[in-house]
């Protein structure tokens, strides 16, 4: 897929553009990551999903990577996901 700035992403990246504060060296080797993103999201709920992103930010710099290291994020990513729908109203 070619984007508008002639790069070539998946379908993925478009859906799912990734924060800003991830690295592309991040990005490969826990793509969960991309899943953080806040920026499309209305103001009121932003403040709710950035909390999420930046423990998530604090668990890539603070802990070895291995699996529990990744189950501490994809469970993480289920605790965002119902915080900010419980704030949908």
């Amino acid at each position: 897929m070619e984007g508008s700035d002639g790069t070539h992403g998946s379908p993925v990246d478009a859906i799912h553009p990734a924060p800003a504060g991830f690295t592309d060296a991040q990005l490969l080797a826990d793509p969960i990551l991309r899943y953080f993103h806040f920026a499309h999201l209305p103001p009121s709920l932003q403040v709710t999903s950035i909390k999420f992103y930046e423990l998530a930010c604090y668990i890539i710099d603070t802990l070895p990577r291995n699996a529990e290291r990744s189950v501490a994020l994809r469970k993480l990513l289920e605790a965002k996901d119902a915080a900010v729908r419980a704030n949908v109203t």
